[in-house]
């Protein structure tokens, strides 16, 4: 896990995705925790995901978040270059 804040930064393990591990090791079905899970699961990531945090006093948010989005690759760029970037996906998940 990346955390940076001001002239701070740690690096550190932030442990497994749940998405790598057998369902026979995945917390029981009816608990807390395995529907913490599922409220974030998302095909074909499962629990993958990154996150950023920005904090900070009037923070333009909408602007920021618009921003962001803008860098995302639209479904048309991720099938362009033959499936690279499918075939990467791929690999991440195997």
């Amino acid at each position: 896990m990346w955390s940076s804040e001001g002239s701070r930064f740690s690096l550190s393990n932030g442990g497994v995705w749940w998405a790598d591990l057998g369902m026979d090791r995945w917390p029981p079905p009816a608990s807390a925790h395995r529907s913490w899970i599922m409220e974030r699961w998302q095909t074909p990531y499962g629990d993958r995901r990154q996150e950023i945090v920005l904090i900070g006093q009037d923070l333009p948010r909408a602007r920021l978040v618009a921003q962001l989005d803008d860098c995302l690759l639209t479904d048309s760029e991720l099938s362009l270059q033959g499936g690279v970037y499918a075939n990467a996906v791929d690999l991440a998940l195997h």
